[in-house]
């Protein structure tokens, strides 16, 4: 599938959210602990942007835990982008800032500001490849409608992306490839104004997703791969849309083990 649009034809198979087995055990989204303050220097790129409806300060906690081992584990409160970790890239009005207005964490997160129109925003990181077998986690909080194709985390693969995050058309869950459109769904919803923690566990056969720390299982397994060389974080639509939205990130981890959401 290009970036001009896709179909929703390509045998898409509906999940359940289920049980909460998963190599290394399952971590439940409970309270977070004390953290460090902010790593990494850098200078964030991009110019900043209204937010799409209204931002509010977030509920402030003690800076990122649970991740100190971890190859990257991001928080933000430097307020800058580490130069050394993302590279950032923004198109068509797009956003992608360091900012105060919500954390789920500290007082800092990455804002992304999405116009309605098709373009994208995203911070890219290669540090952490190549990788046959890695985690990821992410807290995001979104405010914006749903409709259209957006596009959130990726793994680029040559002449590929495996789609870790998607909406189409609804707030479900989805996942898929770029080439093959196969759309994998769940049920599970993406929630809107509050924060949550998404999670990915990426091998050579197998990609499994987890929301809150719960796994959401497929009747039909998402394919693992070979050969990453980068992952993205952001907001892309393939699409007009019919208003603008918002997007915040915060406490990024990426390692060889599952990191949780504590």
């Amino acid at each position: 599938m290009g970036s001009g649009g896709v179909s929703a034809s390509g045998g898409s198979v509906v999940v359940g959210t289920g049980g909460t087995a998963s190599p290394g055990g399952m971590v439940g989204g409970g309270g977070r602990s004390g953290g460090t303050g902010g790593r990494g220097g850098g200078t964030a790129t991009g110019s900043g942007g209204s937010a799409a409806g209204g931002s509010g300060t977030g509920a402030g906690g003690a800076g990122t835990s649970g991740c100190a081992s971890a190859q990257i584990c991001e928080d933000f409160e430097t307020g800058a982008l580490s130069s050394s970790t993302w590279k950032t890239s923004q198109s068509g009005g797009f956003t992608a800032t360091v900012g105060t207005d919500q954390a789920h964490s500290g007082t800092h997160s990455l804002h992304i500001v999405a116009p309605n129109t098709g373009n994208s925003a995203f911070i890219t990181e290669t540090k952490t490849f190549p990788a046959t077998d890695f985690w990821g986690r992410a807290w995001l909080r979104f405010n914006g409608p749903n409709g259209g194709h957006q596009m959130y985390i990726y793994v680029t693969l040559s002449g590929d992306q495996l789609r870790l995050l998607n909406r189409l058309g609804s707030d479900q869950i989805k996942a898929n490839f770029q080439k093959t459109d196969i759309f994998y769904t769940s049920p599970t919803t993406i929630p809107q104004t509050t924060w949550f923690c998404y999670e990915w566990h990426v091998t050579t056969s197998a990609t499994t997703l987890y929301k809150d720390g719960v796994l959401l299982t497929t009747d039909m397994k998402i394919p693992g791969i070979s050969g990453g060389t980068a992952l993205s974080l952001g907001f892309q639509r393939f699409a007009t849309a019919t208003a603008a939205a918002d997007l915040w990130i915060d406490d990024v981890a990426v390692g060889t083990s599952q990191i949780g959401c504590n």
